[in-house]
């Protein structure tokens, strides 16, 4: 990608043209229907950070791509960050994401995406925000 492209639906088409791929591939890839991708890309359907993170992975993005992509994808939605109460969500995994975020002192409701990265030595947590910073945060396992 040569320039910043704002418009979720301009991004994904763009970013899916570089790849090569038509919109069933993709839609398979990610595991939608093909009309939500055609949707997406003609911005007459919201696209949500589950669906978002799909769309991602399927296109290989990293890094700042994908803190471009998901915070594109986010603009689309009337909640711009991953969950309306991270500090009570079931899921373990967001619940400590929350709290490490929190007393890092990030705003929870910037948070568009969070990705884990296990390595033998180290467990972190790569936070991407809204306006596009990326926090690593580490977590330290006590057994």
């Amino acid at each position: 990608m040569n320039s910043i492209i704002t418009d979720f639906g301009q991004l994904l088409v763009c970013i899916r043209h570089d790849r090569g791929m038509i919109q069933a591939e993709l839609a398979q890839a990610a595991h939608v229907h093909t009309s939500h991708i055609s949707n997406f890309e003609q911005s007459k359907r919201m696209c949500g950070i589950r669906v978002a993170t799909r769309l991602a992975d399927a296109l290989h993005l990293k890094d700042k791509e994908r803190v471009e992509f998901m915070s594109a994808a986010a603009s689309t939605t009337k909640r711009k960050y991953l969950t309306s109460d991270p500090l009570s969500a079931e899921n373990p995994l967001v619940k400590l994401i929350a709290l490490r975020c929190q007393g890092n002192g990030l705003d929870l409701k910037q948070v568009v995406n969070a990705v884990p990265i296990m390595t033998q030595d180290k467990h972190q947590i790569r936070v991407m925000t809204s306006s596009g910073e990326v926090f690593t945060v580490e977590i330290k396992i006590i057994k």
